[in-house]
């Protein structure tokens, strides 16, 4: 309990401080003075170059962004250093910060169509699921990270739920779409909207939020 409790203070906290404009302003500082031809690297970032684009204004600050980067830090054996994935914070915290969620949706769009076709493909809605789900795991928002098995299926159904023929794309409005009306997005954003009230309708809040995310992400028991 004490655990859940200390995600939840987490969530509360990171929801307060980030907006998705500032989420926003991070891509566009990194794609203007640190990466503007997106070939460099692709989207890996050390703990200097998080620093300089996540705006750190205080001692304060750079404590928070450094706990930020330890929470979500890999190491790379092939540069044998720790790094970050751009494209993991820029998900999952838009996901987790304040902001209308027609316009999250359509900046993850933004985000995830790769070729820029104004169109993401089914596997591409695969990739932003599970990079979505691996950072909220970093988050312990969730305690397990869903399969291939459990993903696929999911991508499948927004597809099938536009009724989107095979080997076509999904456009924005199918995208927003998605996220508004099918369950499957719905009750990954009704979980966490119920951790960030939690402090104020702690038991049954607790309750519903357990139980949402439980049978609307598969998760086994």
């Amino acid at each position: 309990m004490e655990t859940l409790l200390a995600v939840i203070e987490e969530l509360y906290l990171l929801n307060k401080r980030f907006t998705l404009e500032r989420i926003q302003r991070v891509w566009e500082t990194y794609r203007r003075w640190m990466n503007p031809h997106m070939m460099d690297g692709g989207y890996s970032l050390t703990l200097g170059e998080f620093l300089y684009i996540v705006e750190v204004s205080s001692a304060t600050d750079i404590v928070e962004a450094r706990r930020l980067f330890d929470r979500m830090k890999v190491f790379t054996p092939t540069n044998g250093r720790e790094q970050m994935d751009l494209l993991e914070f820029l998900l999952t915290f838009t996901v987790l910060c304040r902001g209308s969620w027609e316009k999250k949706c359509q900046f993850m769009f933004h985000l995830m169509d790769l070729d820029i076709e104004d169109e993401i493909s089914e596997s591409e809605l695969a990739m932003l699921i599970t990079i979505v789900c691996d950072g909220l795991r970093k988050f312990r928002v969730l305690e397990w990270m869903p399969s291939l098995q459990d993903v696929m299926p999911m991508a499948a159904r927004g597809f099938l739920h536009n009724e989107i023929g095979y080997g076509s794309k999904m456009n924005f409005n199918q995208f927003l779409n998605w996220c508004v009306f099918h369950a499957d997005p719905q009750n990954l954003l009704d979980y966490i909207s119920q951790m960030l009230r939690l402090p104020t309708r702690p038991r049954a809040t607790l309750a519903i939020g357990r139980g949402t995310i439980a049978f609307r992400l598969g998760r086994k028991h």
